[in-house]
């Protein structure tokens, strides 16, 4: 027997003033690490208020059984049952008061009804119909409240929610709103004017946003890396600072409160992107968190990390990803409005002489100056204005900055890839696997660019750059990947929703024009070289020699190559001078990459050598590392292997004690 449905969560908030000081203490007790799973609006009404859509329905249809059935004269309803109700979707509107939130629950139903004739009885007729109906339910979200009330069903469609109201912002089934991308230029404008952010000089100012939304502003002590501020939606705790004095002090934290991380936003900029980005949670993220208060879920905030990109990913969104997504991108249109931003942009060009990488480099940061916006945020808005050529600003790859260069390619596409990604792109794609192994491309600046001196130049220390004319002619000479992000993963810890501190970035190898890259130009060049070390073969020197030769040439030591290498001193002896001995292939390789030999150096030492690459997907990282990777250091490539799930060369790895142990938080 189904449980009778009631109006009030009895998670429902008690005024502070009607607790006692014990209460008011639980009140803001930090809470347990909990597993987290959002609830759904279907979630609340069937598992808080008991409804039970069926039962709502059927005592519809005994009220209005017309509304369904045009009764043939002299007949009446006698009962009637619902053999299905299916339900489809949850629709809803955004912007409507917390008093009164309404939310339709499409269903599909079958329904029978028992018609009798009247004064007849002995005469009985059965209906069967199928119906898609809308069940209207009305919650009063507001934390003293937290009531729920059935409205009745909405037959007819043009009496649903969406008909009625089709120019406003929809919600999904955790009322979070659906925001299409022409919808951000159109909400920006109206946060702006709403709250009258922008004065005389242009820019937008985030503190009277935050003071407009009835937010409160602070600044706390964040223990965790990369923390640009948290903002409460409960009662909690949290370490604040003391403006005047500097004292760090664990205090009381109310709901509708902004705790920034004055010490991780270094830049006005910063500080400006970051507090609207909580602003913007607050505005779009509020009704969601007290959906999950409903259901007794009390979280007390969202803790946000610096992130370097948003998502962007085909597979289904998870609510993190969906409030992520919206505060990371809209206050960038809050901050820089398009119409007003193209015509100083342009003006800035002018002044510039020219649209080269540097110059877009310098657009960035005049942008971001001018606008008291992050340089990271400035780029994004100027690609959507339609200037592409800034996507290829301040990328990094390898965890330092590439040079500046000109980019023609779409979203989702770039020129830049990690050592990382593509390590695993090299062992998991044949495809990308055969254009490296043409020979016809280096690893230069994060880019995979023809080894051609028209596009690669050597500094006086031998170190390889792209050329000026590379940079601003990428197409020409470099590989293109495509960016996609996984799902940031979620968890509840003391109440605070927190999101992973980086989210996993997947690149995979792509044709610019579906044609393969591979050439038989380049398949020629690398089958010649391949004969000419066969040729040479018989008169090259035993491996231990070579060996000697290159410590030698080098000027380094038995102790220096064992220590750089993470190999032992008796190995790096018998190397040069067992003949007998067999030598792991890993271990050459990290000799190898320790003296930063070559690839053709290199394949000749391991030619020489009683070790042998076999035919597996670590051989293939193996290789990968070799040829592309030398010029790093053996731990800095070992650390590479270790996070792409390989063994690492040997046991010399960045970041990691000898026992395997990360030394790093």
């Amino acid at each position: 027997m189904r449980e009778v449905a009631i109006t009030r969560s009895p998670h429902a908030y008690v005024p502070k003033q009607y607790l006692t000081e014990e209460e008011q203490d639980a009140l803001y007790r930090t809470r347990i690490d909990d597993t987290y799973r959002p609830y759904t609006v279907i979630d609340v009404l069937t598992k808080v208020y008991h409804r039970s859509f069926e039962d709502d329905l059927s005592s519809h249809i005994g009220i209005h059984p017309e509304d369904f059935l045009e009764m043939p004269d002299g007949w009446k309803m006698s009962r009637a049952w619902v053999n299905e109700c299916r339900i489809m979707r949850v629709e809803s509107l955004f912007f409507q008061p917390l008093s009164d939130f309404q939310v339709d629950i499409l269903v599909r139903t079958v329904c029978k009804m028992e018609l009798v004739r009247t004064g007849n009885t002995q005469r009985i007729s059965r209906k069967t119909f199928n119906s898609d109906v809308r069940l209207r339910y009305s919650f009063d979200l507001r934390p003293c409240e937290l009531t729920c009330h059935y409205c009745g069903v909405i037959v007819h469609e043009q009496e649903s929610l969406l008909s009625l109201n089709p120019g406003m912002l929809r919600t999904d089934k955790y009322l979070l709103p659906y925001i299409p991308e022409e919808a951000y230029p159109k909400l920006a404008k109206w946060i702006r004017e709403r709250y009258e952010l922008v004065g005389k000089d242009g820019i937008a100012d985030a503190k009277k946003l935050a003071a407009g939304l009835g937010l409160t502003v602070r600044h706390g002590h964040f223990p965790e890396n990369g923390v640009m501020g948290e903002i409460y939606f409960n009662h909690s705790q949290a370490a604040i600072i003391d403006e005047a004095t500097g004292e760090i002090t664990e205090g009381n934290i109310d709901p509708c409160t902004i705790v920034m991380n004055a010490a991780a936003c270094t830049t006005e900029g910063m500080y400006n992107s970051t507090l609207f980005h909580e602003c913007v949670h607050h505005i779009f993220a509020r009704i969601y968190f007290l959906l999950q208060r409903t259901h007794g879920r009390k979280l007390c905030s969202y803790l946000c990390k610096r992130q370097g990109k948003n998502a962007n990913s085909e597979a289904k969104l998870s609510p993190l990803d969906i409030m992520e997504i919206q505060a990371n991108k809209l206050p960038g249109f809050i901050q820089i409005d398009g119409e007003s931003a193209k015509c100083t942009a342009e003006e800035y060009l002018a002044a510039y002489g020219n649209r080269s990488a540097e110059s877009m480099k310098r657009l960035i940061r005049d942008m971001a100056e001018r606008y008291g916006a992050t340089q990271q945020a400035t780029r994004t808005r100027l690609r959507d204005m339609g200037y592409t050529e800034v996507i290829g600003i301040y990328q990094t790859a390898n965890g330092r900055t590439v040079p500046a260069y000109l980019s023609d390619l779409g979203n989702g596409q770039t020129y830049t890839i990690s050592h990382e990604a593509a390590l695993k792109e090299y062992v998991r794609n044949a495809e990308f696997g055969r254009a490296l192994d043409s020979g016809k491309y280096i690893y230069c600046e994060g880019h995979f660019c023809l080894n051609v001196a028209k596009y690669i130049q050597a500094d006086h220390q031998g170190n390889t750059h792209l050329s000026a004319y590379a940079r601003e002619n990428m197409a020409e000479c470099c590989l293109v990947f495509e960016e996609k992000y996984e799902h940031i993963l979620m968890q509840l810890v003391n109440g605070v929703l927190r999101k992973s501190g980086a989210r996993k970035k997947e690149i995979k190898y792509v044709r610019r024009d579906g044609s393969s890259p591979i050439t038989s130009e380049g398949m020629a060049f690398r089958k010649m070289i391949a004969a000419e070390y066969q040729d040479t073969a018989m008169f090259k020197p035993t491996f231990n020699d070579m060996i000697v030769k290159l410590m030698d040439s080098r000027g380094v030591s038995i102790g220096w190559l064992a220590e750089n290498t993470g190999l032992s001193d008796e190995t790096i002896k018998n190397m040069r001078n067992d003949p007998d001995r067999h030598f792991a292939i890993e271990s050459i390789v990290a000799v190898c990459i320790a003296l930063h030999l070559p690839p053709e150096t290199s394949a000749c030492l391991i030619d020489g050598s009683p070790a042998k690459f076999m035919n597996s997907v670590e051989m293939s990282a193996y290789r990968y590392v070799l040829n592309f990777c030398y010029p790093q250091e053996v731990k800095t490539v070992n650390r590479f292997l270790v996070e792409a799930g390989f063994r690492p060369l040997s046991r010399a790895v960045e970041g990691y004690g000898e026992d395997g142990v990360r030394l790093e938080a």
